[in-house]
């Protein structure tokens, strides 16, 4: 043990026996981030409800397997809540449980599972452990198992915070090279901006579904908060005071789109 070190207990739920052994080992000697003491290392659903009902001690970070042969970890996390742990998803080829995962600022080991991805999940998990976990998870569940278009809250995260933010606050987003500037609705005429080390397109695929549109390869934009499209230039005012360019290609698509607004009775 390093008294230098960061000190964490851990949990470990995997179904497959190589991977199992595999983390198991790597978490015991190959961890130079931290010190991990793993507690117990399960391999289902129930098995994994037993362990933590009975550890002594809480476990601070948790990795676990998404898929699991009595059902998905899923079960696991609402049968234990309020989560008061951290949490590593483990995960093969799912594209959507990655996303969500960077959605949800919640660290996560894509198989086969390096040295080095697993220090950087460690790394992870410690810089957000504790804040806001309920939320983020169901995030990643409603992205990787419901529809979507029913989520109310999008997470994110910047170096030190976490901000759980309903959706309906998001007025429009701007790229900014490898950052991305987030303008929320912050009282009746009020707004305040945040700045996030992810990329726009990585918000994109998630709220498409709630009435976001992208006009331009650095603009995403909440349509509710249009207050008026400037034809002869394919420039949309937003409520916020933004003048918004709309890329040539997007502008028939995005009439179509407040056309349908506009029939609905939505904006």
């Amino acid at each position: 043990m390093n008294p230098a070190l960061p000190q964490y207990r851990a949990i470990l739920v995997e179904d497959e026996l190589r991977t199992r052994h595999m983390l198991e080992e790597m978490i015991e000697q190959k961890v130079h981030v931290a010190d991990v003491e793993l507690l117990a290392s399960c391999s289902s659903v129930q098995e994994a409800i037993t362990c933590l009902h009975t550890l002594r001690h809480p476990p601070d970070i948790a990795f676990l397997d998404i898929d699991l042969p009595d059902g998905p970890v899923f079960d696991l996390l609402e049968a234990v809540s309020p989560i008061q742990f951290e949490i590593i998803f483990i995960t093969a080829y799912d594209e959507f449980a990655r996303k969500a995962c960077n959605y949800a600022s919640i660290a996560y080991l894509n198989k086969p599972i390096s040295e080095e991805m697993l220090n950087k999940a460690i790394e992870r998990a410690a810089t957000y452990k504790g804040r806001h976990i309920g939320p983020r998870v169901e995030q990643v569940i409603h992205y990787t198992t419901r529809d979507r278009s029913t989520l109310d809250k999008i997470t994110f995260s910047t170096q030190n915070e976490i901000y759980v933010v309903p959706i309906d606050e998001v007025v429009r987003m701007v790229a900014s090279g490898n950052y991305t500037e987030v303008i929320l609705k912050n009282g009746k005429d009020a707004y305040r901006t945040i700045t996030l080390s992810h990329t726009i397109g990585t918000y994109e695929d998630m709220l498409s579904p709630h009435g976001f549109f992208r006009t331009h390869r650095a603009h995403l934009i909440n349509l509710n908060y249009v207050y008026k499209m400037v034809r002869a230039d394919s420039t949309l005012l937003m409520r916020d005071g933004a003048e918004i360019p709309v890329a040539r290609r997007r502008r028939n698509d995005l009439l179509n789109l407040l056309a349908s607004f506009s029939r609905n009775g939505t904006n």
